[in-house]
């Protein structure tokens, strides 16, 4: 049995990864479990936010890490909020201008109201104000999600993988599994909304079960 650290405190993330790498023979402990600090995700691109995160968990706990770095890409709002996804709410003013967007007219409460939600359920109203007057077939986006596994913290040859699933974002949130903006996401294939998918529909629809597909041939023979 191998003993690998994902760089992540996302119980969600963890939970999907165990499922779906079930007969690896690999034992994934989070970072988060272990008290390992997060580094800041200062790089604008998911591979290298991914590979300084899959580093810093690597050196810090003295085993092989992988690290996701995954955000949601919305086509009506030039691809933001991008590898700030976790973000959206908090950082709303500097990824809009980042992305050239105007943000929307609230009034002060509104705002007040939103930013008393836990971060995923802030993110996820953002982005319907963002999104309040873009119809439904104006509302393409994808997930993606870039997986770095190292061996060591200097492994000169990370391994790395890329999945990326097409759909849109709905008017209103549906379904309560999953995390992130789940509640939001709309699969083409099945019109259902992510977070009403079991982990196993999730994966083999979603970015991360494409990923770790990826990702497989150095694990398993």
């Amino acid at each position: 049995m191998q003993h690998w650290v994902l760089a992540s405190s996302n119980s969600g993330k963890l939970l999907e990864l165990s499922r779906a790498t079930a007969d690896w023979g690999v034992e994934w402990e989070s970072s988060g479990a272990l008290g390992l600090a997060a580094p800041e995700e200062i790089h604008g691109t998911f591979l290298e936010n991914a590979l300084l995160k899959a580093r810093v968990a690597s050196q810090a706990s003295g085993r092989p890490a992988l690290a996701d770095d995954s955000g949601l890409l919305v086509d009506a709002l030039c691809g933001a909020p991008g590898v700030w996804s976790a973000d959206f709410f908090e950082r709303r003013e500097s990824i809009a201008e980042h992305f050239g967007l105007a943000l929307p007219t609230l009034d002060p409460e509104a705002v007040q109201g939103v930013a008393r939600l836990d971060r995923d359920a802030a993110n996820r109203a953002w982005l319907l104000s963002m999104l309040s007057d873009v119809d439904i077939d104006g509302r393409g986006a994808e997930f993606v999600c870039v997986l770095v596994g190292v061996r060591s913290h200097n492994d000169p040859l990370p391994m790395v993988s890329m999945g990326r699933w097409r759909g849109s974002i709905a008017m209103r949130e549906r379904g309560d599994a999953g995390f992130g903006y789940d509640r939001l996401f709309v699969d083409p294939a099945s019109g259902m909304h992510a977070a009403e998918m079991s982990l196993t529909e999730k994966h083999d629809r979603g970015h991360r079960g494409q990923a770790l597909r990826g990702l497989s041939q150095w694990f398993c023979p």
